[in-house]
C-alpha cells in the first residue's frame, strides 16, 4: 500500500485528479500508523512530481500550463489565482492552494513564471501537502475511533458518502 500512496501522489501532483486522501482516510479507518506511513510516502510522490511539473514548466512554461489545463477539473482561473498568490506570498502561496481548491500541480506549474527557485518551492510543498495528509488521516482515524470497532460499516458508509459529497459538490463548483 505504501507503493500505492507514493504512486498516487506522483499521479495527482502531474496528471490525476483524485487526491491522495482518499486512499490516505480509507486507510485510517483501519489504522491510523498505517495511514502516516502511507502519508509520508504520498509526500514523496507528491514532491517528485511537483519536482517533475516545476522543471517542465521551466523548460517548456506554456507546453506545462497547457499540460496541467488538460487535466479534469483545472481551470485557467486557478492559474490565475497562483499567479496572484505567488505575486503576494511567494513560495508560500503553494500553502494557500488547498484552502482554495487549487490542484498542487497548477502552483507547480506557475512557480518558475513567477520567479520562484525549485528548492523553496519544493521546501513550502512539504506542509503544503504533508499537513492536509496527516490532517485528513487523523481525521478519519478519529471518527473511526469514535464509532468504535463494531460500528466499522457505518465508517465505510460514511467515508463513503463523504468522500463522494465533497468530489461532487467541489466538481459542480469548479465550473461555476
Amino acid at each position: 500500500m505504501s507503493a500505492l500512496a507514493f504512486v498516487w501522489g506522483l499521479a495527482e501532483g502531474t496528471a490525476f485528479f483524485l487526491l491522495p486522501d482518499t486512499l490516505l482516510t480509507a486507510t485510517a479507518l483501519g489504522s491510523f500508523r498505517k495511514a502516516l506511513r502511507q502519508s509520508g510516502w504520498a509526500l514523496a510522490g507528491a514532491l517528485v512530481a511537483g519536482a517533475v511539473m516545476f522543471s517542465f514548466a521551466r523548460r517548456d512554461p506554456d507546453g506545462a500550463c497547457a499540460f496541467v489545463l488538460r487535466v479534469p477539473f483545472v481551470r485557467s482561473g486557478m492559474v490565475d489565482r497562483a499567479d496572484a498568490d505567488f505575486k503576494q506570498k511567494g513560495a508560500l502561496a503553494v500553502l494557500r492552494g488547498p484552502a482554495r481548491g487549487i490542484p498542487y500541480k497548477v502552483y507547480a506549474v506557475r512557480a518558475p513564471e513567477n520567479s520562484m527557485r525549485a528548492l523553496p518551492f519544493l521546501l513550502a510543498s512539504v506542509p503544503a501537502r504533508g499537513l492536509r495528509f496527516l490532517l485528513m488521516a487523523a481525521g478519519a482515524a478519529g471518527v473511526s475511533r469514535l464509532l468504535g470497532p463494531s460500528r466499522r460499516r457505518t465508517a465505510w458508509t460514511l467515508w463513503a458518502v463523504l468522500w463522494a459529497l465533497g468530489y461532487g459538490l467541489y466538481w459542480a463548483g469548479v465550473g461555476a
